[in-house]
């Protein structure tokens, strides 16, 4: 069958929405709907796109999902340059038997291309009948790489399975440089396993020397999945949940989107606000650059441009253990090699835990978890996200977690004790 140039691009509008639904730039897309879609001719031909979903039995919650994108596109691109886009649907019922039917009967209907479907197997009937009938297909959700193996006219919008594991992996290891892993699976599911394979298989390829370590690879039953418990095992596993990062006075740096920090500055006194504005809030002037002026401000960036290695090497934090018990651990985050103003630490408990404290005042937040805390009859509830205060004057407190509870501490360094 010969396609018209018309018909190939408006396929090509309708499946580019089918797999994400986004405009950007008003500009360009009014420019773009003045060349592509309100050019009137007289030309009255209509072209058919057939649309091969489950609107029923087991699939049919992902099919009309589907179907809604294939909607929204034809409601917006119904007619290209004169050309009458209509849409024909047919039901695959989430069956084989009755997919094989029904893309025989669509194909029938000589349609200029073929969506769908969100099946795998139903996805590799089309695509073996719309490579006999010399029919375009594309599935935009099925990613078994053999619907379009050796099919000139079967085409996926989903990477496969083996494709998001590597890349999944590429990331673990280039962007996160991530030292340790913990890799959780859902038993018999073979999506699943394909995608832990190929993320093994790149790891391995990295080498022990710079690739991260496996501390955790667990197959699980579906009707066994426990987030707390999962997250004890990972936590057991050695598997690291945060990272320390130091950025020194100076260097410019910015928090990435859905990042959630605990962010601890150098006492304020000290600090060159460059803000004329936060949150709403407008900073005065004798507030600004520490009244020294813009160009003193501008001259204490460092304006280095640093490699990714030499930042990693500069500013990410090894903690150190300092204490150990079966109750809790007591790790370093940040010393005195680093500021001079304060140090940070974090308790891990995982049992009731007397603790002893440093006789000096500490600001605590709660990270993850939730406990009770006493000292002299005392008591107070914790969960994520809460802070407290405690006195130099205490002496040391109890700790009693439900479950388990991780806590960052911070309390003032050496430069702090003559203030």
């Amino acid at each position: 069958m010969k396609i018209s140039r018309t018909a190939i691009k408006t396929i090509c509008l309708m499946l580019t929405f089918t797999a994400v639904l986004m405009l950007s730039g008003c500009t360009s897309y009014d420019n773009f709907r003045r060349t592509f879609i309100d050019k009137e001719t007289e030309d009255s031909n209509v072209i058919y796109v057939g649309v091969f979903e489950p609107e029923s039995g087991q699939y049919k919650k992902v099919g009309k999902e589907e179907i809604k994108g294939i909607q929204l596109a034809h409601s917006m691109y119904s007619n290209v340059k004169g050309v009458r886009v209509e849409l024909i649907r047919i039901d695959t019922e989430s069956d084989t038997n009755t997919a094989k039917a029904a893309i025989e009967s669509l194909i029938k209907l000589n349609p200029v291309a073929i969506i769908g479907s969100a099946e795998e197997a139903n996805s590799m009937i089309a695509a073996e009948e719309a490579r006999k009938a010399k029919i375009p297909m594309i599935t935009p959700s099925a990613s078994n790489p053999l619907i379009t193996e050796n099919n000139p006219y079967a085409f996926r919008a989903c990477i496969t399975y083996d494709q998001r594991g590597t890349g999944l992996a590429e990331y673990t290891i280039k962007e996160l440089s991530a030292k340790k892993v913990a890799i959780i699976t859902i038993q018999n599911d073979s999506t699943q396993e394909k995608m832990r394979s190929a993320f093994k298989a790149r790891l391995r390829k990295e080498g022990k020397k710079s690739g991260p370590e496996v501390v955790l690879d667990e197959s699980i039953g579906i009707n066994e999945f426990n987030m707390v418990k999962l997250a004890k095992q990972i936590q057991k596993s050695g598997a690291e949940v945060g990272e320390v990062w130091y950025i020194p006075g100076g260097m410019p740096h910015a928090i990435g989107e859905g990042i959630t920090m605990l962010e601890i500055m150098e006492p304020s006194d000290l600090v060159v606000r460059c803000e004329f504005e936060r949150e709403g809030i407008v900073v005065p002037e004798d507030g600004r650059f520490m009244g020294r002026g813009l160009d003193f401000c501008l001259d204490i960036f460092d304006y280095t441009e640093y490699s990714k290695e030499e930042i990693m090497e500069k500013c990410r934090i090894e903690p150190r253990v300092l204490e150990a018990t079966d109750a809790f651990r007591r790790v370093r985050l940040v010393d005195g090699t680093l500021t001079s103003c304060f140090f940070v630490e974090k308790l891990e408990v995982n049992g009731p835990a007397l603790v002893g404290h440093n006789r000096k005042f500490n600001l605590g937040v709660v990270c993850a978890g939730s406990c009770t805390m006493e000292e002299s009859g005392q008591v107070i509830r914790l969960k994520a996200g809460d802070s407290f205060l405690i006195a130099a004057g205490v002496k040391a407190y109890q700790i009693r977690p439900e479950g388990s509870v991780q806590m960052v501490m911070v309390y003032p360094g050496k430069d702090m004790d003559t203030l």
